[in-house]
């Protein structure tokens, strides 16, 4: 007998995607992460948090958060997706 366990998916990027569908209430795009696509749908809000980074950050980084969803044709989608978008800090160089 099998152990029942659960999938959750973190995914690591730092730029805006160039394709997105656009609906009323979502935004979905793709991803690819080492040669899966992973197609995730945020709702505006959570987008909105990508395109506030983008416009006010020079570098950044999100962490996409979420379940291993359906399977398609190259990848999956994602469920549940959270999202957290960081500032890119460059560390300063210690002169001696």
């Amino acid at each position: 007998m099998s152990l029942t366990g659960k999938i959750d998916i973190t995914l690591k990027f730092s730029e805006m995607p160039n394709q997105i569908i656009d609906s009323s209430s979502d935004k979905e795009f793709s991803l690819n992460a080492d040669g899966t696509e992973v197609t995730v749908r945020l709702n505006n809000n959570l987008f909105q948090r990508l395109e506030h980074a983008n416009q006010r950050y020079s570098s950044w980084v999100a962490l996409l958060e979420g379940k291993m969803g359906a399977s398609t044709e190259k990848g999956f989608v994602i469920d549940e997706p959270k999202i957290q978008v960081f500032e890119k800090k460059t560390k300063a160089v210690e002169e001696n």
